[in-house]
């Protein structure tokens, strides 16, 4: 529908202002530091190796971004393995996207850069919506002393809004978009870099996570103060 995907765990629900749920990416925080949202499209799916879901509130860990949950990305980095692989993909309503990653033994773990371009054209009227993102990642493989990571990601996501329809529009052209919601669009540019380490000693293990952050975004909105009526 031109909007972000956004996740409702445990009832908690945002609104697309804030995210209950924490995102982690190989054990370093990845929700945006100004808003607490979690960014489910910054990274390409052919570069995940598994995700692990921990169901309910986690807060006590993970602090108040984990109300609802807590959802780790593992990537493929650190297998110290060579290869290249890419995917292209179509579908109905303008949907297409290209992805493609690399990944190369470096001393000891290996160096992975990946692209993704995806563009939909939505169902809807004005719910267009494309984005790039690309990432360079360096991750050491385990070990019993411990690991390094780095990531080094950049990112355009640009879409429209066609606001939400009151029962009776939907009922007559469910592929409209709202009158208010006419101007509404967002352009948005980030980089991100992010370094953790994990180390053991005993029984006991350290962790530590760096992030570096730049938003530009441009971004014209409306807030529906009536079912017809906006404030832009």
């Amino acid at each position: 529908a031109g909007q972000l995907p956004m996740a409702v765990a445990r009832g908690f629900f945002g609104g697309g202002e804030t995210s209950y749920v924490l995102l982690t990416i190989d054990g370093i925080p990845a929700n945006d530091t100004r808003t607490g949202l979690a960014e489910w499209s910054q990274i390409p799916v052919s570069a995940i190796e598994r995700i692990e879901v921990l169901r309910g509130s986690a807060s006590v860990v993970y602090g108040d971004a984990a109300l609802g949950a807590v959802v780790h990305v593992v990537t493929r980095g650190g297998s110290r393995s060579a290869g290249v692989s890419g995917a292209l993909t179509g579908g109905s309503w303008g949907d297409a996207g290209l992805s493609g990653s690399v990944e190369q033994a470096f001393g000891l773990g290996s160096v992975e850069a990946t692209v993704n371009l995806e563009r939909d054209h939505g169902y809807r009227e004005r719910s267009e919506s494309s984005q790039l993102m690309s990432s360079v990642s360096y991750q050491t493989a385990g070990a019993e002393s411990g690991s390094l990571r780095a990531r080094l990601s950049a990112s355009r996501l640009k879409n429209e809004e066609p606001g939400s329809l009151a029962p009776d529009a939907l009922a007559r052209d469910p592929r409209s978009s709202h009158p208010a919601f006419q101007g509404d669009s967002r352009t948005r540019w980030a980089a991100e870099a992010a370094f953790g380490s994990d180390h053991a000693w005993g029984d006991s293990q350290l962790q530590a996570n760096v992030r570096v952050r730049t938003v530009d975004q441009e971004r014209v909105r409306t807030l529906l103060l009536t079912p017809s009526f906006g404030d832009t």
